[in-house]
């Protein structure tokens, strides 16, 4: 499954294209969502990897337990629990 990664940009501008796609860090504390055949190359160019990312419908259906996506309908991270259920690791609620 081809997807995107929700990524935290360096605190440097840094530059980078790979295989078509370009992303440009604005410093600090902006997020992008990177195509996941770049996470490599933007790691090692100081960006940080958080989780998957995508819209609900894109969540993995039969989710392991702890695994994590960045919801970008809801704007939330969302973890799933040992039935496989996704849900708010705030409030506990499952979305």
């Amino acid at each position: 499954m081809t997807g995107t990664i929700r990524m935290l940009s360096p605190s440097k501008v840094v530059s980078i294209a790979k295989d078509g796609r370009s992303y440009a860090s604005q410093g600090g504390g902006a997020v992008i969502d990177a195509h996941e055949s770049d996470v490599h190359a933007l790691d090692s160019a100081g960006y940080t990897p958080v989780a998957p990312s995508g819209a609900t419908a894109a969540r993995p259906p039969a989710p392991a337990k702890g695994q994590r996506f960045l919801d970008t309908t809801l704007g939330k991270l969302v973890i799933a629990d040992a039935a496989g259920i996704w849900r708010d690791p705030v409030t506990g609620v499952a979305v």
